[in-house]
């Protein structure tokens, strides 16, 4: 397997998740444009890195527990494009547990990902 962008990021959310003030526009940085824009299912979640951490952060006060199961299995990556198939697993605030199943596409653009695009659904 390539240690792509997406994977790294996973790799760094899995740590963030567990810390109040792990989702900073500052750390996303490190693995997205300015401009980035995360889409899911369809759906922009948001666009720029205030709007990147602020989404995540709302997540992490909602859902005690998420984190992404490493290694993934399956990822690619060329110069300007990475994927990965993966599962997620979170524990819901009622304290019931979820698996999802995952596929990541990500656009990069100066080692960095300017556009994801995950699809995803509970299994």
């Amino acid at each position: 397997m390539t240690d792509t962008i997406i994977t790294q990021m996973f790799r760094w959310w899995n740590e963030a998740y567990t810390d109040p003030n792990g989702f900073t526009p500052e750390a996303f940085s490190r693995f997205y444009t300015d401009d980035a824009e995360l889409i899911v299912n369809g759906n922009s979640r948001g666009k720029g890195l205030q709007a990147l951490s602020a989404h995540y952060q709302r997540i992490q006060a909602a859902v005690p527990l998420a984190q992404m199961v490493l290694p993934v299995d399956d990822d690619f990556a060329t110069t300007d494009r990475a994927f990965v198939h993966c599962h997620e697993q979170a524990k819901r605030a009622d304290g019931t547990e979820k698996l999802s199943e995952c596929f990541a596409y990500a656009e990069v653009r100066d080692g960095k990902m300017s556009v994801l695009r995950v699809v995803g659904y509970e299994k």
